[in-house]
């Protein structure tokens, strides 16, 4: 009886909450949507590219002095819903390194940050004149969420995304079998002639990461695998609400101001019991009812883990 009353609890409460949700929206994968982006939000790579790299490296790619101009937009249609959440995301990135985005005024070269039904999607690095900076927010999905308004505002500092480092087949093992047709090459990993990454480690942590089932053709299947010592960071990977310390020191050596010693990983943690089994708390129904608060909301990401694809 009491497994009972506690099911209607937890129905009521879900009720509650989306009641007080006018509008619920849906957050976008930012890897995956479709909006035929180079990954998913690049937008001055063509879709299937010869070469990529981790880091910008050439002079013409920084922006000059590390001043990056920039026009919020706030009538008509592509009007930002919350101008204040992109400068929040901009003073993390200034905390942590000397770049500094500033309004523009005559400026040439600037990022045009707008709303779209295009998905989140950025330039890399300085591309020349004014670049958009999508940043979708409707009924159909949103990237008005911190960690996807830092990632693409990283993109156009300078960062592609960390698992196509050179090396990432020491880390990583992208399963291509479980890979949707026709996306295999969203993988490929670059040389070192065509790419820097700032004598950095390899970066689970980083917010720029694919998740670990990027680009699946089918809901449930790994593309992406964390290699052993590192197996505690599968869950990590693309989840990360804010950029590591890795994601800073490329963005501070980018623009040649730190001088910091290579910045590694925590050391590994081994488990002293054995790991917790993936399930979710509440009833499979309203876990997938309500699969679009997966990951913006406390209840969803602690109730629904299993479901909301948070642990394997």
């Amino acid at each position: 009886m009491s497994k009972l009353v506690s099911c209607f609890a937890v129905v009521a409460l879900c009720s509650i909450y989306l009641s007080e949700a006018a509008t619920p929206k849906r957050k976008i994968n930012v890897y995956t949507q479709n909006n035929n982006k180079f990954q998913g939000d690049i937008a001055n790579v063509p879709k299937h590219p010869k070469k990529t790299r981790n880091g910008i490296k050439f002079p013409q790619e920084k922006w000059t002095s590390a001043q990056i101009p920039y026009v919020i937009s706030t009538s008509g249609t592509t009007a930002i819903t919350n101008p204040s959440m992109v400068r929040a995301a901009m003073n993390t990135i200034e905390s942590q390194s000397c770049v500094r985005f500033v309004q523009r005024t005559t400026q040439t070269n600037y990022l045009n940050i707008i709303k779209t039904a295009d998905g989140c999607y950025s330039n890399v690095g300085m591309s020349g004149g004014p670049q958009d900076v999508s940043l979708q927010d409707d009924t159909s999905g949103t990237c008005m969420v911190a960690e996807i308004i830092v990632h693409e505002l990283l993109h156009a500092t300078g960062l592609y995304h960390e698992q196509s480092r050179y090396d990432r087949d020491n880390y990583i093992t992208v399963n291509y079998g479980n890979i949707e047709t026709g996306q295999a090459d969203q993988f490929d990993i670059v040389t070192l002639a065509n790419s820097d990454v700032y004598n950095t480690q390899y970066d689970f942590q980083s917010v720029m990461h694919y998740d670990q089932f990027a680009f699946a053709k089918s809901r449930g299947l790994v593309t992406i695998q964390a290699k052993s010592p590192n197996t505690q960071y599968q869950a990590t990977m693309g989840n990360v609400l804010k950029p590591s310390a890795i994601d800073m020191t490329k963005i501070r050596r980018i623009y040649g101001c730190d001088n910091t010693p290579v910045v590694t990983q925590p050391p590994v943690v081994v488990r002293t019991n054995p790991p917790t089994v993936c399930t979710d708390n509440v009833p499979i129904s309203i876990c997938t009812t309500f699969s679009f608060f997966c990951r913006s909301d406390n209840f969803m990401m602690t109730n629904c883990r299993k479901s909301c694809r948070i642990c394997v």
